[in-house]
C-alpha cells in the first residue's frame, strides 16, 4: 500500500489583493453571518483532517519501521510432470509441521508457485492435479533469510494415490540473491559450546567476522572489512542496537529461547537498511501444539579453577568463584493451531573477588615510622604478602569484591488470524540486583 500525501504552502511574500482577501475572510470568521459559521467550519474540518493524516504517516512509517525486516523464509519451485512440462493451476497446500498453520496457492502458467514471508520452520508441501498422483513433501527446512527451492514432480495416476518424499531440504544455494552470509540452524544453536552462554557469539563463527579492534566501544565483531559499529543486529526483526554505543544489546541472557541466527556479511537485500555492515537476524523460538519446555543450570566453581598467577607468585589466597547461570523455559498452545506461547527466563549469580596487586609499606618500612599520625594511617595499609620484595616493588596482592546478579524473562505470543494474517508479540526484561 502506497499513499501520496500532497501538501499546499502558503508564499512567503503577500500581495496586496491577498492580504485584502485575508482581512475579509478575518471578517467574515469573525461575523455571525452563514458566511462566516461556513469558514469556521470549514476552518475546523482542516485541522481535524491534519490530525488525521498526521496520524496516518506516523502508522505507515511505523509500519515501515517493524515491518521491512522481519524474520521470515520463502520457499518457491515449479511443478512438472514425468517428462518435465509444466503443470499449470496445480493446487499445493503449505503446512507447519508444528503448529499446523496451513497456506494455499496454485501454479501460474509457468508451473510456478511460491510462498512468501513464512516463519522459520519445518513444512509439508502436498500438491495435487486431476489425473496424477498426490505429491507429499516432508521436512521442508525453511530458515531466516532463506529462499527454498522445492520442485514438486508428479506422476500420471489416481489423486487417491500419494507418493511421499521425505525432503529434508534446505537451501545450499540460492541464485535469486546476491549476498553471501551463514545460517545457523536450531541444531547448532542448540549444541554449539557457548563461553557465559552469550549468544551474540554464534556470529563470530561466520567466514570474513573478525572480533572488533580492540579499545571498540561498541563491541560485537568486524565482517568483510566493515567497521564493527557498522553492524546491525536485530531480534526477531525489530533493531537491538544499544544507540550511546551504536552496538548490540549484550546483555540479555536468551540463549534458551534463540531458534535460529542469520548473519549476512556482504551485499544484504533492500529490506536491510539500517547500516551498512553486517546484518544479524536472531530468530526466538515459538510455541507449538506440544507442550515443550527446558530445566538448565550451569555452574563454575573456584573448586574447579587454578589460582590467579600474580596469586601464587605473591603469596596470595586464592580468589573464591562461584557462578550460577541457571533458568527454564516453556512453549505450548493457548488455541490449538491457532494462538501460541512461550516464555524462557535466565538468572545469573556470581561472586568472583578479582586478584588485584599492590605496593605497601614493608615490615622495615613500618619499625622505620616514628611520627605517631604517621603511625594511626599505617593500621589502613594491609601487610605485604610477599614480604621478601624489596621497598618500592609489588608486594601485595588481595581479592576485591566483584558481584553480579540478574534476570531475564522474555515471552512471546504468536496468533494466526488467517492464512495471509498473522501477529507475533515479543517483551524481554531484565533485572539488576
Amino acid at each position: 500500500m502506497i499513499f501520496h500525501i500532497v501538501g499546499i504552502f502558503p508564499s512567503s511574500s503577500k500581495s496586496t489583493s491577498q492580504k485584502q482577501r485575508t482581512t475579509l475572510a478575518g471578517s467574515l470568521a469573525n461575523s455571525r453571518t452563514p458566511a462566516g459559521q461556513f469558514l469556521q467550519n470549514f476552518t475546523r474540518g482542516q485541522r481535524k483532517m491534519k490530525k488525521l493524516l498526521s496520524l496516518l504517516l506516523f502508522l505507515c512509517l511505523y509500519a515501515a519501521g517493524t515491518l521491512s525486516a522481519a524474520p521470515v523464509g520463502s520457499i518457491k519451485g515449479y511443478v512438472r510432470d514425468a517428462s518435465g512440462a509444466v503443470v499449470p493451476n496445480a493446487s499445493i497446500e503449505l503446512k507447519n509441521e508444528l503448529t499446523n498453520t496451513t497456506l494455499e496457492t496454485k501454479s501460474d502458467a509457468t508451473g510456478f508457485y511460491q510462498f512468501l514471508a513464512l516463519p522459520p520452520g519445518t513444512y509439508t508441501i502436498a500438491s495435487e492435479v486431476p489425473g496424477f498422483r498426490k505429491e507429499v513433501v516432508k521436512s521442508v527446512s525453511v530458515l531466516v533469510d532463506q529462499i527454498v527451492s522445492v520442485d514438486i514432480g508428479l506422476i500420471i495416476g489416481q489423486v487417491s494415490e500419494v507418493v511421499q518424499v521425505d525432503a529434508g531440504a534446505t537451501a545450499l544455494i540460492e541464485p535469486e540473491k546476491s549476498s553471501t552470509g551463514t545460517n545457523f540452524d536450531p541444531k547448532l544453536t542448540a549444541n554449539l559450546p557457548l563461553t557465559n552462554r552469550r549468544f551474540n557469539d554464534l556470529a563470530l563463527l561466520t567466514p570474513g567476522a573478525t572480533f572488533s579492534a580492540a579499545g571498540t566501544q561498541a563491541g560485537g565483531f568486524a565482517a568483510a572489512g566493515s567497521r564493527a559499529q557498522s553492524t546491525n543486529w536485530m531480534i526477531d526483526g525489530i533493531n537491538d542496537l544499544d544507540p550511546q554505543v551504536n552496538g548490540p544489546n549484550n546483555n540479555f541472557r536468551i540463549a534458551e529461547a534463540v531458534q535460529e541466527l542469520s548473519v549476512i556479511t556482504t551485499a544484504p537485500s533492500a529490506e536491510f537498511g539500517r547500516q551498512s555492515g553486517a546484518q544479524v537476524n536472531v530468530v526466538t523460538k515459538s510455541g507449538t501444539n506440544l507442550i515443550h519446555g527446558s530445566l538448565f543450570e550451569f555452574i563454575r566453581n573456584d573448586k574447579l579453577q587454578a589460582a590467579d598467577f600474580f596469586t601464587n607468585k605473591l603469596g596470595g589466597t586464592k580468589n573464591p568463584l562461584h557462578r550460577n547461570q541457571y533458568g527454564a523455559s516453556l512453549g505450548g498452545p493457548i488455541k490449538k493451531d491457532k494462538t501460541f506461547f512461550f516464555y524462557s527466563w535466565e538468572a545469573l549469580q556470581q561472586s568472583n573477588p578479582l586478584p588485584t596487586t599492590a605496593v605497601v609499606p614493608t615490615l622495615a618500612q613500618r619499625a622505620s615510622v616514628t611520627d605517631p599520625i604517621a603511625k594511626n594511617l599505617l593500621q589502613y595499609f594491609p601487610l605485604p604478602t610477599d614480604p621478601t620484595q624489596a621497598a618500592g616493588k609489588t608486594n601485595f596482592v588481595g581479592n576485591f569484591a566483584q558481584n553480579a546478579s540478574d534476570n531475564t524473562h522474555l515471552v512471546r505470543i504468536d496468533h494466526n488470524f488467517s492464512d495471509k494474517d498473522r501477529l507475533l508479540e515479543q517483551s524481554t526484561h531484565q533485572w539488576h540486583q
